[in-house]
């Protein structure tokens, strides 16, 4: 091994997202929703009015003014990002010292773990039984409590498993706890009880959100850290200086003009996942699958044919993703991707 790569760093799984391409993709939590023709023609001219030899507005003022009024909290308590995984990255480098314990709960978006261990910090964790599908938030409390992590981590809703708390339960989490609170609401908007207009009342509570999912940004990479005035003040300090690039805050001042439009789409979404699971359900029955009901844009299966399945359906030309290698998520799609699916599916369960 060449002596200037370090055991740990050999060691580390790389996180290698699926490139191949299918001729249905429900595999991402994308949003299958591309902005209409209207939007579009706004966004070619915002981008045409860009001054490429200029260098980006570091705060990116006015997607965070606009997205400040989309969610209801002050501009001043939002710091951007080029995505949420770089916020997850620089909270991480402005909070945590080497040796440090973060706590998570597993099975959870995996970069929390990926970069808590380029920081070289340690993992404490729920010991969530097999059949606990949302830890009951008194015993999240005293679990942390008794661990004593400097700071706690997960998605709400939950990715992969698509429970949520309610926005008391993560303010009376964040006021029970000695850590800092990091709570991931990427899939918020499917689920309308965010925390993020409280966090001016806490010390600890950092939210995170992002642009990828209902409002369909993922491919410009935009998230957002709101917090309070002190820490919004570390993150700001401790991003790249010119991390969200021109083209994107262009096209973000566009897309999030309309409100009432993202609001619109994200509705869709939330009925095609339930359309989904309302297909699926009767599907599961005979299927040897559980369906576990989500609050996200995705649907949730756990069986144990899962990698049988997912295996099958890449065959077929539909890509979704199987999970610790029992769970099956579905990313809802418009609804002739759903039909073509559960066609696909009910196909490859006859086989398996």
């Amino acid at each position: 091994m060449n002596k200037y790569i370090s055991p740990r760093m050999a060691a580390m799984k790389e996180y290698v997202p699926n490139t191949d391409v299918y001729r249905i993709r429900l595999d991402a939590n994308e949003s299958p929703f591309l902005p209409d023709a209207e939007t579009r023609q706004k966004i070619a001219e915002a981008v045409a009015g860009v001054s490429f030899n200029r260098y980006p507005d570091p705060l990116a003022t006015e997607a965070v003014k606009k997205y400040g009024e989309y969610i209801g909290v002050p501009s001043d308590l939002i710091t951007p990002g080029n995505g949420s995984d770089e916020l997850i990255n620089v909270i991480i480098q402005g909070f945590f010292s080497h040796g440090d314990k973060l706590y998570i709960t597993p099975p959870d978006f995996s970069m929390y773990e990926f970069y808590a261990q380029l920081k070289e910090l340690r993992i404490v964790t729920f010991d969530r039984p097999d059949s606990m599908y949302k830890i009951p938030c008194d015993e999240l409390i005293k679990d942390i409590n008794d661990k004593k992590p400097r700071a706690v981590m997960f998605s709400n809703p939950c990715n992969p498993l698509g429970q949520a708390y309610s926005r008391e339960e993560i303010l009376r989490l964040a006021g029970s706890v000695d850590a800092l609170c990091i709570i991931d609401e990427a899939y918020m908007d499917f689920y309308g009880d965010s925390a993020a207009a409280d966090v001016s009342d806490f010390d600890n509570l950092i939210v995170l959100r992002t642009a990828s999912k209902a409002a369909g940004f993922a491919a410009a990479r935009l998230g957002f850290a709101v917090t309070n005035s002190e820490l919004t003040a570390v993150i700001r300090k401790v991003k790249s200086p010119f991390n969200v690039n021109s083209l994107t805050q262009a096209a973000a001042c566009v897309v999030l003009s309309d409100p009432e439009k993202l609001k619109s789409v994200t509705e869709t979404i939330v009925n095609e996942r339930k359309y989904l699971e309302a297909k699926l359900a009767t599907v599961c029955k005979d299927g040897g699958f559980e369906l576990i009901p989500t609050v996200s844009n995705f649907a949730l299966l756990r069986g144990k044919n899962a990698v049988k399945v997912f295996e099958a359906l890449k065959k077929e030309g539909v890509a979704i993703r199987c999970l610790k290698g029992e769970y099956l998520r579905i990313t809802a799609g418009t609804r002739a991707e759903n039909d073509d699916f559960l066609a696909s599916f009910k196909k490859v369960l006859k086989e398996v």
